[in-house]
């Protein structure tokens, strides 16, 4: 108990101690949050860089939004990330994620357009328009055999010295 009054007191002040001795500013992201660093040490005198983020200062101290911050400082805060990422790999990051949100829409839009093209043939579902039957399998030409997991038995490779009837196998005698 005593520990944790002593953890809660302290807080505050080691917050304005990191601010003031050692801190380094490492870069912002466009939210207005402000990545910073410090070098220290861990329990056992390891160097190890402690990294924070604070959140836009008109916002307050005790306001933070994890989804404001982008995946490129996430992973520099977890230490996933060895440098703080630039402003190219920020910028080029966001064009990526956006262009699979653009793609992903098409897609989406897309599959709409088969739904309603299915519903306008009296199609009830997305499941009554295919069967398993119509799913081609390895090896079997249209016939059925095999699986798609893995070949004809006439196409598998000889063994590897191993039986694979697990409930056949005994161990060996010594």
């Amino acid at each position: 108990m005593a520990n944790m009054l002593r953890r809660a007191l302290w807080a505050p002040f080691k917050a304005i101690g990191r601010r003031i001795v050692g801190s380094e500013w490492v870069g912002a992201d466009k939210a207005g949050n402000q990545y910073l660093r410090q070098a220290s040490k861990d329990d056992y005198g390891n160097p190890r860089e402690r990294r924070w983020v604070e959140p836009p200062a008109e916002l307050g101290r005790n306001y933070y939004d994890p989804n404001s911050m982008p995946p490129e400082w996430h992973q520099w805060l977890r230490h996933t990330r060895p440098e703080p990422p630039s402003a190219e790999d920020v910028l080029k990051a966001e064009a990526s994620r956006q262009a699979i949100r653009e793609k992903a829409a098409a897609l989406e839009e897309a599959r709409l357009g088969q739904r309603l093209r299915a519903s306008a043939y009296g199609v009830e579902s997305d499941s009554a328009a295919w069967s398993p039957q119509d799913v081609p399998m390895l090896g079997s030409a249209g016939h059925g055999q095999g699986s798609p997991a893995e070949p004809p038995p006439q196409q598998r490779p000889p063994d590897q010295g191993h039986d694979p009837d697990v409930q056949s196998w005994v161990p060996p005698k010594r």
